[in-house]
């Protein structure tokens, strides 16, 4: 996957908001974490979430922007960071760097309904060839769109529905 759901990590963020008229906002939220764990195969998720400490204590940084009104909401995100524990990976100690990216809107008229679209992509280093060190980079990307309909308020019944694909 692009990345799995849910995705914790360890780290500081810093959020800044700012009302820009009319119902319109923007927030901006930066941070620092521990990041995606990774061996000479690429990314392991596995470790990723079972570590509460960094492999290579080196902060993946990243950074979330959103903007809209109550209703329409756009945001973007992108973070970047090493995956390869200190010291590096296969015959030349080699770094494998990642990255991750994406854009989503969401739509919301009162409680009654929601659409929702996101894209990601995770462009990632990997060792194809041992011992040579021959390294590449892994491209992984995908969408959903899904909605949510109330139909009964007093029951909390819904009718949900979700499309979604990934390369």
């Amino acid at each position: 996957p692009v990345l799995p759901m849910p995705y914790s990590d360890q780290g500081v963020s810093y959020t800044f908001g700012a009302p820009l008229g009319n119902d319109f906002d923007i927030n901006w939220t930066g941070y620092a974490v521990n990041g995606l764990q990774g061996s000479v195969t690429g990314i392991d998720f596995d470790a990723t979430r079972n570590a509460y400490t960094d492999n290579n204590a080196r902060p993946a940084m990243g950074t979330r922007l959103t903007a809209g009104t109550k209703n329409l909401q756009f945001g973007g995100s992108f973070m970047a960071g090493e995956s390869s524990p200190t010291g590096g990976l296969g015959a030349n100690n080699d770094a494998l760097y990642y990255r991750v990216y994406g854009a989503d809107v969401t739509y919301r008229y009162e409680d009654i309904l929601r659409i929702q679209a996101e894209y990601a992509r995770r462009d990632s280093d990997r060792i194809v060839s041992l011992p040579d060190d021959f390294r590449t980079r892994d491209h992984i990307d995908g969408f959903y769109v899904e909605s949510e309909l109330l139909i009964w308020r007093a029951k909390k019944i819904s009718l949900f529905g979700r499309y979604d694909q990934q390369h």
